[in-house]
């Protein structure tokens, strides 16, 4: 059982620096090669994501709108937030 406790943890260690060396790769790709804002990238594989779960499309389209707008606020957003009075001070 303990061998099998210590491969698990290889596994996951390994898959870890698996997708390390991916997100670095992705970083160095020229930006013609990645024509999507991050913004627009996030939706469209959060979309998909949901998708192969099996959620309805109407449902899928509040969701990820809500995590875009926590995650990744657009501009308009961010010049809400930023001129919004602070509360509490």
């Amino acid at each position: 059982m303990q061998l099998r406790k210590r491969i698990g943890a290889l596994e996951l260690d390994l898959e870890y620096l698996e997708q390390r060396v991916l997100a670095d790769t992705a970083q160095t790709l020229p930006l013609k090669i990645r024509p999507w804002s991050p913004r627009v990238a996030t939706a469209a594989s959060l979309t998909r994501y949901l998708a192969l779960l099996g959620i309805p499309t109407d449902h899928a389209d509040r969701q990820v709108a809500a995590i875009l707008n926590a995650c990744c606020p657009s501009a308009d957003q961010k010049r809400q937030i930023s001129c919004a009075p602070r509360t509490g001070e």
